[in-house]
């Protein structure tokens, strides 16, 4: 769950961007929604760096 500020500045900058007014909960769950997504993308990077890591490891020439 994330902080009540993070929320509320999340509501501000979608209503000063955007110009739509968010309840507490559409902005919570946008918000949880974002961490969820930039998780997912943290977590595909570091499989890639590691496998890729772990190839040259295992190829010290270079030759993959």
């Amino acid at each position: 769950m994330l902080d009540e500020e993070y929320i509320q500045q999340l509501k501000k900058i979608v209503d000063e961007e955007l110009g739509v007014k968010l309840s507490d909960s559409e902005a919570s769950n946008i918000a949880n929604g974002l961490v969820g997504y930039f998780d997912t993308l943290a977590k595909l990077y570091h499989q890639d760096k590691t496998s890729i890591d772990n190839a040259s490891e295992n190829n010290p020439q270079g030759n993959i």
